[in-house]
């Protein structure tokens, strides 16, 4: 039983030993140059030490913004689609509400307020899930049937 637990203090003492001597490497290469004045790294790939001065600085994303832009985004061209439904957008104004009118008749009033009901319903859902995509394309073939159907009971006969 005494020689067994001689064994295992010895493998651990030498499993230390290689750790040490791994790390004393890294630390002796670390400060080396090469001829081309470059620094020479005992580690390769990103795990290696760099200066701070080489670092890039890392830039923070933060979603919260990103949606809330997405929706005043959305919101403005919301308003100017509706504005120039009204005439009040100049020669812009016109041709956009010429276009929204022949693509979807007298419903096109209706098309700003779904846009910027479908970005918040999309924004406010995080992950792009099979009910989510089921619910746009439901909500957005129910306004197709809604414009067909006016055009075919206001068409002047």
């Amino acid at each position: 039983m005494a020689s067994t637990g001689r064994k295992k203090t010895a493998s651990k003492n030498s499993s230390a030993a290689k750790t040490r001597s791994k790390s004393q490497t890294r630390n002796k290469t670390a400060g080396r140059t090469s001829a081309a004045g470059k620094s020479v790294s005992g580690t390769s790939g990103a795990s290696g030490k760099r200066n701070r001065k080489e670092q890039a600085p890392v830039r923070v994303h933060e979603p919260a913004l990103n949606k809330d832009i997405h929706i005043l985004v959305a919101m403005a061209v919301a308003l100017l689609l509706f504005l120039s439904m009204l005439g009040l957008c100049g020669t812009l104004g016109r041709f956009l509400s010429s276009f929204l009118f022949g693509v979807f008749g007298t419903p096109a009033f209706a098309f700003p307020f779904l846009l910027v009901y479908l970005d918040l319903f999309l924004v406010a859902n995080d992950g792009v899930s099979p009910q989510l995509i089921q619910r746009v394309c439901g909500l957005t073939g129910l306004y197709i049937f809604v414009c067909a159907f006016f055009q075919l009971t206001m068409s002047p006969a």
